[in-house]
């Protein structure tokens, strides 16, 4: 009686002579890595342990049994042209989708009191104003660039605040900060929502900001924020 794991070997061989085995392997291999990109793009940290366990629970066959030469070469070269082929044509479509999605609605001149209402309202989206007023800090210099501190909670010291603004000199926005970080356009992977999706908007267009040369003129309280 035959041996079912030489039975075994035997099919298997007898695939890979045909090519079978090689369109099969293409194939899963090119279903799992989509699955795997549309779930972790963008979270790269995990990914190649990601492709590694995919590819282990695709392969049931016990490939040491088997003397097939190059099969692991085949197996690396698929996985390695389907990654790059995944990534250069999901990620164009997935950063296609942010950008749309992020710059939708996007001007060329915002205020600095259309941003502080913004900041106001996400504040208050979701809870009780965290007090009578936001913090705001205006260093502005006409003649180089002018520097915008603002927080959502109240009295927060200049450099503490959440969000900061810097404008040139002819009042197109230079750079944005939310939490302490710098944006670039890389970021818009990210996504972005509420105040950060204005102050976003406005970097990345490199928008006119209007009415910020006076914090006294800016209205900072939230007694006004409507129900």
């Amino acid at each position: 009686m035959p041996n079912v794991q030489e039975l075994m070997n035997n099919a298997v061989l007898a695939l890979n002579e045909n090519g079978i085995l090689h369109q099969i392997v293409q194939k899963q291999i090119e279903k799992t890595l989509e699955h795997i990109i549309n779930d972790v793009f963008g979270s790269f940290s995990e990914f190649s342990k990601t492709v590694e366990k995919a590819v282990q629970s695709a392969l049931k066959i016990n490939i040491d049994s088997l003397d097939l030469p190059g099969y692991n070469t085949l197996v690396i070269e698929t996985v390695r042209e389907k990654v790059d082929q995944l990534i250069h044509v999901q990620g164009i479509e997935r950063l296609q989708q942010q950008l749309d999605e992020v710059l939708n609605g996007a001007k060329k001149e915002y205020s600095l009191q259309e941003i502080v209402d913004a900041i106001k309202g996400d504040a208050t989206d979701y809870s009780d104003a965290p007090g009578e007023h936001m913090s705001l800090y205006i260093e502005y210099r006409p003649r180089t660039l002018t520097f915008i501190y603002m927080d959502s909670e109240p009295d927060v010291q200049k450099y503490r605040c959440n969000y900061g603004l810097v404008v040139n000199q002819d009042g197109t926005v230079h750079s944005v900060k939310i939490d302490g970080t710098e944006l670039n356009k890389n970021q818009i992977m990210n996504g972005f929502h509420g105040s950060e999706k204005l102050l976003f908007q406005a970097y990345a267009t490199k928008a006119t900001l209007v009415g910020y040369q006076d914090e006294d003129e800016i209205d900072t309280s939230y007694d006004n924020e409507e129900d």
